[in-house]
């Protein structure tokens, strides 16, 4: 048999198969078979390095069941096996469970992955440090994608047959557990990988179908979140979008059962003790504390994925600040009368105040309340900061509501370009020289429309010489021809939309608006003028946080050469 690299970089076609084949099984006395293997394969190794370092150790050192003799089997054959020869076995192995699982075999596939997974799992680890393994970062790259392939298979079968079990079968619960283990081992490997992401939020939700109303909510959350991750990679996933709205709706169910719940519940002592509700210290020193105004709707949005740096899912969450008093040691002496703040930012990002990262994870969708910051949660000084009231270094009261959350791919991962595609549109996505023709708007983090290629100028106006803004529906949108005279974010865009299609990419810093537009519209160069005029008016020095939304309305790809 070839080295094994070209079955492992490449997957066999089976594996396409292998994703949608329904497995129908009534096989007894198997039960644990499918619940155990994942949980063997993850720990297998250092299970058997262990056992074979203490086998010498007398009797009760021994293993006691066959698993763990076939495993200890394994390891002394891989002590006299190369890299290549280990990936070659393993390879062999995940074909054999391909077969048995288009057999409907589903043990016996179980089994055959966990071989896989046995034999070629220790090359995932770095050449550099276990040079003894004598394999090369080729090596490892392929152990690591036979790996992910294998664990992405290994949750479809637990999945499944869990899904022949009824609802108060014992090993069901155990069984949809190692599911989402398995799901959750291919993730480690590749955090992008969207069958894992769809099948780990398919366990999650079978799995929320037997457990009580918040535990029900919580799973549902997690597997809401999982199917957002695998539709930011894959927006045509129609699976994915079916399990989501689903997901969605009995989230909507469990919450008016929750609700109906509380008030049959309902009392009038309780309804007095309500209204004096405690305040919480967020952090347990003080510097953050909440009493809640308004209840939101109580269900869990927030997932601890999106807070990772390097995290390809952003959450930008929307929420109206009111700074009511600061000063002194509770915040209450000087009161401030300001209108409230409508602002948007990324959970995470520095130029938004500690204290309010915190406060935002604290609440739920709607949820009102009031906030006591001490100084040293109010310290940022980015632009999104410097949007808010100052409240002088010293301790503050807030009022805040959380208005909604959306979660972003992160194009680089860093934060700096967020982009989000509703609809990609039809046909040809526009080559390099198309003639792209598109109305674009730019939205600041307040929500507040700074610019729009749809404006027109006309005298009347308050301010910047009696000039103001007008939008036009009617008008034409402008032509550009892609990469010579798009505008940066415009370009950004139109590689992810097709003909029709609409979508935003949100920038930390954006580039200056586009002056002269193609076609002649010198009143453009005017409009981008004004609305910089405006935008400084407001105290807005420089385009930052804000939000381009693009329509593609045509796209006239460039004539072929001769």
């Amino acid at each position: 048999m070839p080295g094994g690299s070209e079955g492992a970089e490449d997957p066999p076609a089976e594996d396409d198969e292998v994703i949608i084949e329904e497995i129908e099984t009534n096989t007894a006395g198997a039960d644990e078979g499918v619940a155990a293997s994942s949980a063997e394969a993850t720990t297998a190794q250092d299970k058997s390095a262990q056992e074979v370092e203490d086998g010498d150790g007398g009797d009760e050192q021994r293993p006691d069941s066959s698993q763990d003799k076939e495993m200890l089997r394994i390891e002394k054959e891989k002590e006299n096996m190369s890299a290549v020869e280990k990936l070659e076995r393993s390879l062999l192995w995940k074909a054999e469970g391909n077969d048995f699982f288009k057999k409907n075999e589903i043990f016996k596939a179980v089994d055959a992955y966990y071989h896989a997974i046995l034999y070629c799992r220790d090359l995932m680890q770095n050449p550099q440090y276990y040079p003894n393994l004598k394999h090369t970062p080729e090596n490892r790259k392929l152990a690591q994608d036979l790996c992910e392939s294998v664990f992405t298979n290994l949750a479809l079968c637990q999945t499944k047959y869990a899904g022949t079990l009824p609802a108060d079968h014992a090993e069901k619960t155990k069984v949809l557990e190692e599911a989402i283990k398995s799901a959750s081992e291919a993730l480690k490997i590749n955090a992008k990988n969207v069958k894992a992401l769809y099948r780990r939020a398919l366990a999650r939700s079978s799995f929320a179908k037997m457990a009580k109303n918040a535990e029900a909510q919580a799973l549902l959350g997690e597997a809401k979140g999982d199917l957002l991750a695998a539709i930011a990679e894959d927006a045509q996933n129609r699976d994915a979008r079916a399990e989501l709205k689903s997901v969605q709706e009995r989230l909507k169910t469990l919450k008016r059962e929750e609700i109906a719940g509380e008030r049959r519940n309902f009392s009038f002592g309780s309804s007095l003790s309500a209204l004096a509700t405690k305040e919480e210290d967020l952090l347990g020193d003080g510097s953050v504390r909440k009493r809640i105004s308004v209840q939101g709707d109580s269900g869990r949005w927030l997932n601890e994925d999106w807070l990772a740096p390097d995290a390809v899912i952003k959450c930008v969450v929307h929420a109206k600040c009111t700074m009511l008093s600061y000063g002194g040691d509770e915040g209450q002496d000087v009161k401030h009368s300001a209108p409230p703040v409508t602002i948007s930012f990324i959970l995470g990002d520095s130029d938004m105040h500690e204290g309010f990262h915190v406060a935002v994870k604290s609440m739920t969708i709607s949820q009102v309340a009031s906030f006591t910051f001490s100084p040293q949660r109010l310290k940022a000084d980015g632009g999104l900061a410097r949007l808010l009231p100052d409240a002088q270094g010293k301790t503050s009261i807030w009022e805040v509501t959380l208005v909604k959350y959306v979660t972003w791919t992160d194009v680089h991962r860093n934060g700096e370009q967020l982009q989000k595609i509703q609809d990609e549109g039809y046909g040809k996505f526009p080559e390099p020289l198309s003639e792209v023709f598109l109305h674009w708007r730019v939205f600041g983090p307040d929500g507040g429309l700074i610019h729009s290629s749809r404006y027109t100028v006309s005298v009347g106006g308050e301010g910047a010489g009696g000039l103001k803004h007008v939008e036009d529906d009617d008008k034409e949108a402008p032509c550009y021809v892609l990469g010579e005279n798009t505008w940066e974010p415009l370009t950004l865009l139109c590689k992810s939309l097709r003909q029709g299609g609409v979508g935003e990419l949100r920038m930390r810093r954006l580039p200056p608006l586009p002056k002269q537009e193609e076609g002649g519209d010198s009143n453009a160069d005017v409009s981008a003028k004004l609305s910089m005029m405006m935008n400084k008016t407001k105290g807005i020095e420089e385009l930052r946080h804000c939000t381009v939304r693009a329509e593609l309305e045509r796209v006239v790809q460039p004539l072929a050469g001769p």
